[in-house]
Formats: C-alpha cells, sequence, structure tokens
C-alpha cells in the first residue's frame, strides 16, 4: 500500500510542471481571412447630372416670291438658308435599373433635363442702287431654342468589378422653339416670321463609363447624339397672310455630361475563408 501510494505521489510530480508548461504555452490557430466583399451592379439608381450641349444645324429659309422685285420674282439678295450652331448647359435627374449577369450589364434608364442649348443667326446683306448708294432693304434670321429634354433607354456593357463601360440608345424628346424670318425693312406686308413652340420625339445613342466610389455611390460620364428631325413651320407676314413655302429647321446635336448616381442597395456579403 505505502508503494502504490509513493508511486502515485511521483508520477504526480512529473505530470504536474509538464501540465502547467502546456497551459502557459500559447495556442496557435488558423487565421480566419475575410475577402473584400463582391461588388455588384444590379439594383435600382438614382442620379443628378450636368453637362454641355453643342451642334450644328442648318434653316432653311426660302425667299419671298412676291417681293419689291416684282410678282413671282425671287429676292437675289437673301440666302436661302442659315447655319446656326446651338449651344450651351444642361442639366437633370435621372433613374434607371441594372441587371448584372457574371461580367455584363443590362439596364434601362429615364432621365429629363432643363437646358439652356439654343443659337440665332441674323443676316442682312447690303445692296448698291444705280447711283452707288448702299441700301439695307431686307434681312433674314433663324433661332433655335432647346428648352428642355428628355431619354429613355436601353444600356449595355461590360463590368470589371467597380468600373462599368456601356454603350446606350433609345427615344429622345423634346421642346424646341424655332423662329425665322424673312422680311423687306420698309413694307410691312412683307415681313414674313414663324415662330413655333412644341414637343417633338426622336431618337438618340451614344456611351459612357462609370466608375463605383463606394457601394451606394457611382460616378458616371456620358456621350450622346439626340436628333428630334426637322420642324417645318408656315410663315405669316404681320397681316396674318401666309407667306413663302414653310421654313425648315433640323434639331439635333451632341452632348457630354457627368453625374453621380446613388444606388439602393449594397455589395453582396463578405467571403470568408
Amino acid at each position: 500500500m505505502k508503494k502504490l501510494l509513493l508511486v502515485s505521489v511521483a508520477l504526480a510530480a512529473l505530470i504536474g510542471p509538464a501540465t502547467a508548461a502546456d497551459l502557459a504555452r500559447p495556442v496557435y490557430r488558423r487565421p480566419v481571412v475575410v475577402a473584400a466583399p463582391v461588388y455588384t451592379w444590379t439594383g435600382w439608381y438614382v442620379g443628378a447630372n450636368v453637362g454641355y450641349g453643342f451642334g450644328s444645324t442648318t434653316s432653311e429659309i426660302p425667299p419671298i416670291a412676291d417681293n419689291v422685285f416684282g410678282a413671282g420674282a425671287a429676292n437675289p439678295a437673301l440666302p436661302v438658308s442659315l447655319g446656326i450652331d446651338p449651344k450651351g448647359f444642361f442639366g437633370g435627374v435621372g433613374a434607371g435599373y441594372n441587371w448584372q449577369i457574371r461580367n455584363y450589364l443590362f439596364g434601362v434608364e429615364g432621365d429629363i433635363q432643363g437646358s439652356g442649348i439654343k443659337s440665332g443667326l441674323a443676316f442682312q446683306p447690303v445692296t448698291v442702287d444705280a447711283l452707288g448708294h448702299t441700301h439695307t432693304d431686307w434681312h433674314n434670321s433663324a433661332s433655335e431654342d432647346l428648352k428642355w429634354f428628355g431619354t429613355i433607354r436601353g444600356r449595355a456593357g461590360l463590368v470589371f468589378d467597380r468600373f462599368l463601360a456601356y454603350g446606350t440608345g433609345g427615344l429622345a424628346f423634346g421642346g424646341v422653339k424655332v423662329f425665322t424670318e424673312n422680311a423687306y425693312n420698309f413694307d410691312p406686308t412683307k415681313w414674313y416670321t414663324s415662330d413655333s413652340t412644341t414637343t417633338r420625339a426622336g431618337w438618340t445613342a451614344g456611351g459612357g463609363v462609370e466608375y463605383a466610389l463606394a457601394y451606394t455611390w457611382i460616378f458616371k460620364a456620358e456621350y450622346l447624339y439626340y436628333d428630334l428631325g426637322t420642324i417645318d413651320s408656315v410663315a405669316v407676314n404681320n397681316f396674318g397672310q401666309s407667306g413663302f413655302v414653310p421654313s425648315s429647321l433640323r434639331v439635333h446635336g451632341n452632348l457630354v455630361r457627368v453625374g453621380l448616381n446613388y444606388k439602393f442597395g449594397y455589395a453582396a456579403a463578405p467571403v470568408y475563408k
């Protein structure tokens, strides 16, 4: 019995220091690696943008056929067309939805803009009579004012994590005011004008890039070409009488803009490894 007790005490003396050493030794575990969240473009978004529009168009203003040069004679002093270059700033808001399928993106977007894109040109030729006197008997002018516009477009592009490059196209529409004038300065019956404000629909196409600054904020830069067609209007004189063949002006141009979108929702959950 005594021998058994002595053996037990000896074993306890040997095991005790080893256990204490094991408890004091730090335990190393494999660290948990948290990968960066996987960004997704899928979801709704709203945003605002500002930009600049520019273009070149021609207003066709046929000459008056019945004037001081005689019935049925055209006025040789005036051009039949005037080139104008509408330009100006614009700004507005938009919204859309994106679907991301692997590295491909498909979406739809709409926007509405207030516009200062406009231009006008006046032409007043100087004529010389038989006595060598100069006259400014006639003048004509044309102007275009794109007061507002909007688009509804489809989008398709390639996604590289937080970077997106895309093409876009669809419907364009807007409110346009056009004015033309062809006048004999000294005879109000031969002062013909056309003044028209109308809403037009056409098409637009272009492309752009976007970058996700954070999970919900996205910067964009975009170019669009728009074409709202040709506006025809009948000129009348100061007495309400119809004049020459209707004048026409094509409304089209280029848009460059930048904007900031807010995306609803967040990136996908973090991936633990």
